[in-house]
């Protein structure tokens, strides 16, 4: 990456960073698709996402500390009542390991610029759709059905999350929002924890690669973190999240299609 595109991506990551972290989200998607338009070579992109969504969650779970477990955080940054993580840890289980073992697997670049093209564009239509009022809940899950949806889904996300370097928050949000399965102040709690731990799987495959490039990673992880400490101190206040949201999904699935134009190119 040259010195003129690092000074365009440098602000870029700094407000992706601040407007997911605003919702419990590390930015992977947002990170890729700012990669993606610049044509960041398809080695180091799922790395340097998979770092920066680290860097953020991490010192996002810090900066809200035991309020995530003991009782979670609103999407203002308040405590809410407790979170139901028996509803969050079977998803976690399954898309943890899946996570890990994708991100030991390598692919082409047209592959990969494929792949990761229609991941952005479902993760652009998801951040859209995820981008509404808080929803009532509805009843609890049954067992069965619970871990079946969990299984399947978790597996799916994981397997996703670390071959292209995104922690899955954004697409696990939406699948619960949509279940009516959990509240967003619940969302953001759960979206946390879970990119943590499957951005860290990622690493592990990622990073043994030594695919990581310390010249890009260093700028943008600060980047990230002044960003993300940002929108989390905006998110503790007035501002909604909503329409950046709507913006970024937007952008997200412009990156998306370029992604997957690119792939039939190579």
């Amino acid at each position: 990456m040259s010195t003129t595109e690092l000074i365009i991506l440098v602000p870029i990551v700094f407000v992706v960073a601040g407007v997911y972290a605003a919702v419990g989200l590390g930015g992977g998607t947002g990170y890729l698709a700012v990669m993606a338009l610049l044509g960041m070579p398809a080695q180091e992109m799922a790395p340097t996402a998979l770092f920066l969504n680290f860097m953020v969650t991490a010192a996002a779970s810090v900066r809200y500390g035991w309020q995530h477990f003991k009782g979670g955080v609103s999407a203002q940054g308040k405590p809410s009542s407790e979170p139901r993580w028996r509803l969050f840890w079977p998803f976690l289980v399954v898309a943890a390991p899946m996570a890990l073992a994708a991100s030991f697997v390598r692919a082409n670049e047209a592959a990969f610029m494929g792949i990761l093209g229609v991941a952005l564009v479902l993760a652009g239509i998801f951040t859209m759709r995820s981008a509404r009022a808080e929803l009532a809940l509805a009843a609890e899950p049954d067992r069965l059905r619970h871990w079946s949806i969990a299984t399947v889904s978790g597996g799916t996300i994981g397997g996703l999350a670390g071959f292209v370097g995104i922690g899955g928050g954004v697409f696990l949000g939406p699948l619960l929002l949509a279940l009516r399965w959990a509240t967003i102040r619940e969302v953001t709690s759960f979206g946390t924890v879970f990119v943590l731990v499957l951005s860290a799987m990622g690493l592990i495959g990622h990073g043994i690669g030594g695919a990581l490039n310390l010249g890009t990673v260093l700028p943008l992880t600060l980047a990230a973190l002044v960003g993300g400490y940002v929108g989390i101190r905006l998110a503790e206040g007035s501002l909604s999240p909503v329409t950046v949201q709507r913006i970024l999904g937007g952008v997200v699935l412009l990156a998306g299609a370029k992604a997957c134009y690119d792939a039939l190119l190579r």
